[in-house]
């Protein structure tokens, strides 16, 4: 089990759950973006079993303006300048905890996380030495004032992993050969994977569509671990 803590950000407070190996320091660290159905026991079990492979996780509630929303809430809530708070704030947090090696800091999301990762990665570029991407949606639509989360991508410069369904539509296969020739032409390293037969939210066995996918969802956590502990 993790903990909770809270930050202020953007005059709101906003809590954090994390996990950490007990008994480290200057540990690497990853941030962790929730899905649409937010803090929920996916994402929470997201934190914990990565802290379990030695790192310190903590994904922050991006829903903290908006008490009233569901998990099923309509997307015109989100903004990507809030978005930008809350990152920062969060980075800023890991700073001030004393056991981060803030060199070793790595940032992970599926579904409308997956976005976020891959738009957290290109507006702070000097702040994370790696990318995890798990079908990332939505990445051709600015949430609020601003480029979209796919213009943003030439500002990315961190080695990038990608998980994604064969059958997902959002992002689509041709989506990702899209974001595969972005990244290409910016010269960043990224290697992107394809499960045939999965779906989207494929890694969510909470998925209520029932697009949990186990298979790959073993084979994609074990690509995640690697990477994570190679680049971390």
């Amino acid at each position: 089990m993790g903990n909770w803590t809270s930050v202020a950000s953007d005059g709101s407070t906003m809590k954090i759950y994390f996990n950490k190996p007990e008994g480290e320091r200057a540990l690497p660290a990853v941030l962790v973006m929730f899905h649409r159905t937010g803090m929920d026991q996916f994402t929470r079990d997201q934190v914990d079993a990565l802290a379990s492979k030695g790192f310190l996780a903590a994904a922050p509630d991006f829903y903290h303006r908006h008490a009233d929303l569901v998990g099923d809430a309509p997307a015109d809530f989100r903004n990507d300048n809030e978005f930008i708070s809350d990152i920062e704030a969060s980075l800023d947090h890991f700073r001030g905890r004393g056991d981060v090696d803030m060199k070793r800091v790595g940032i992970l999301g599926h579904c409308m996380g997956g976005r976020t990762s891959f738009f957290g990665a290109s507006v702070f570029p000097d702040q994370f030495k790696l990318c995890v991407v798990n079908y990332g949606g939505g990445m051709f639509s600015a949430w609020g004032e601003g480029p979209t989360a796919f213009e943003r991508l030439d500002n990315l410069t961190c080695p990038v992993l990608g998980h994604f369904g064969g059958l997902d539509k959002n992002p689509s296969l041709v989506d990702v050969q899209k974001f595969d020739e972005k990244l290409r032409q910016n010269g960043v390293e990224h290697t992107f994977y394809e499960y045939a037969d999965a779906n989207h939210a494929f890694q969510d066995p909470n998925n209520k569509k029932g697009n949990f996918h186990p298979e790959a969802t073993k084979l994609a956590w074990s690509r995640t671990i690697k990477f994570l502990h190679e680049g971390l």
